[in-house]
């Protein structure tokens, strides 16, 4: 796995937690609807973006495996 790759996903993670704990400040500090509905759609994309970036490292270990001949 290249550096870069390692970089992207541990930045999706740390993005999609960061997410995750605004989604629940929201919800028990009672934000109100509009706060929760956009926590929600940040955690969406944020959990896209996660899926993306470990989706990219299997490709590009499965490239690396090929080059190798497994």
């Amino acid at each position: 796995m290249s550096i870069g790759k390692a970089f992207d996903v541990d930045a999706a993670a740390t993005a999609s937690l960061g997410a995750h704990i605004e989604l629940f400040r929201a919800a028990v500090l009672g934000g109100g609807d509009e706060r929760i509905r956009q926590a929600k759609l940040n955690c969406e994309a944020a959990l896209e973006a996660r899926l993306d970036a470990v989706v990219a490292i299997i490709h590009e270990q499965r490239e690396h495996r090929r080059r190798l001949g497994l």
